[in-house]
């Protein structure tokens, strides 16, 4: 918008076209620009796809009235599932919203009452059929009509305790195994429902149970995505189970993909009362008792050594010669980045800041950054790095012992 002396001087130009006839034309032709074909081509394909798209409305509009009763029953599984669909389709405004611009005010409201009459339906899938469906990669999509029916209840004002287990248990097996998104700008956001952060805190165990036997299917599938390990691993409502579920876990899965079984390697680190269980399984590891992959193998390593380093020292030294990767999964678990322990590092002492810094420089002799751009934090710079932190690890204590580490 122009200033107001812009739009002055520009009501005072356009006025002399009209005191001088020979300017009219000149004028005219300033203030216009012709239309080109592909944008008088492009504005007809958009108002042809406006009106497909109100034909379909309506058309709609028609159908979802003589099935009203039937939908708002929550007997019609296939408007249902349509209604689902509108209804978690990731575009502008809320669900209620979306539904009343495709159906109509009115049927929007009936719409919703078949969302929730659908959980009073005696054929909802158990938590076990859901489970075994997705174990080979499938769904069924009306099941979205339930995650939608209980998020409408609980915007109602549902009281958790009023839900039974059975649907609580399938409601959060399906949101965690199809989860749901909105737009958020320019993004796509997984929603979080309050419905499950209650379930998370007043039915613990429960939810525990979902995820736990969810994580279990995918491990045992050998998936590089496990649904359910990050909550497991990190959600402050399972921590009085962490200890016991992620020790059982990787005596179940030792051999799980290398990344799922470097977090739960973490997790384990982590949790001091959980380092006797820990070396004991790893000992079985390390001795070829329990069979893994090489990579998995120096995982047990760099985790033995880390919570048992008196023991495992000698081992780690050996396999740092032959596998200079190693140190970066000592620098990974112990908590370092770039260098420099995180704010949850794991407490490293003397000789084993000075083991890893002579295991680093063995690998990787000092040199500086390059000019250029670079990617990855396993490169040589990323090992002199290491070495400094840790050498300013040991130089920030006053004991003896560093003091002779250093020298």
């Amino acid at each position: 918008r122009g200033s107001p002396r812009a739009t002055r001087v520009f009501e005072q130009l356009y006025s002399i076209g009209d005191a001088r006839p020979d300017l009219v034309g000149l004028r005219n032709q300033a203030l216009s620009c012709s239309i080109q074909d592909w944008q008088a081509e492009d504005a007809r394909r958009r108002v042809h796809r406006e009106a497909a798209e109100q034909s379909v409305k309506e058309e709609n509009q028609t159908e979802f009235a003589k099935h009203k009763n039937a939908i708002r029953s929550g007997g019609d599984l296939g408007w249902l599932r349509w209604i689902a669909d509108v209804y978690f389709n990731a575009k502008n405004g809320s669900p209620y919203e979306r539904l009343v611009d495709a159906l109509g005010e009115e049927n929007a409201s009936a719409a919703i009452d078949g969302l929730i009459a659908v959980l009073r339906r005696d054929d909802l899938p158990a938590f076990d059929e859901v489970v075994q469906i997705a174990s080979k990669g499938q769904y069924f999509q009306w099941w979205y009509a339930i995650i939608a029916g209980l998020d409408e209840k609980w915007n109602q004002g549902i009281d958790l305790a009023s839900v039974n287990e059975r649907l609580l248990e399938s409601a959060l097996a399906i949101d965690l195994l199809h989860p749901t998104s909105y737009r958020d700008a320019n993004s796509i956001k997984q929603i979080e429902r309050g419905w499950k952060s209650a379930a998370f805190k007043a039915r613990a165990s429960l939810a525990l149970d979902v995820y736990l036997k969810i994580a279990r299917m995918k491990l045992e599938q050998k998936r590089e995505h496990v649904d359910g390990l990050h909550e497991l691993l990190n959600n402050e409502a399972f921590a009085p189970y962490r200890r016991e579920m992620t020790v059982q876990l990787l005596r179940d899965y030792p051999n799980a993909s290398s990344f799922r079984l470097g977090q739960l390697l973490e997790s384990a680190i982590a949790i001091a009362d959980a380092h006797g269980d820990l070396v004991s399984f790893a000992r079985k590891v390390l001795d070829g008792s329990v069979a893994v992959d090489s990579n998995n193998h120096d995982m047990w390593l760099a985790t033995a050594y880390l919570v048992s380093p008196e023991e495992f020292s000698s081992a780690v030294r050996i396999r740092a010669t032959d596998q200079p990767g190693l140190v970066w999964l000592l620098r990974d678990f112990a908590g370092y980045d770039h260098g420099n322990p995180t704010k949850d590092a794991l407490p490293l002492n003397i000789a084993q800041l000075k083991d890893i810094a002579q295991m680093t420089a063995q690998n990787f002799p000092n040199c500086s950054h390059p000019p250029s751009a670079w990617w990855g934090d396993q490169n040589a710079w990323d090992g002199s790095d290491f070495v400094r932190g840790l050498i300013n690890q040991i130089s920030a204590s006053p004991s003896e012992e560093a003091t002779t580490a250093l020298a």
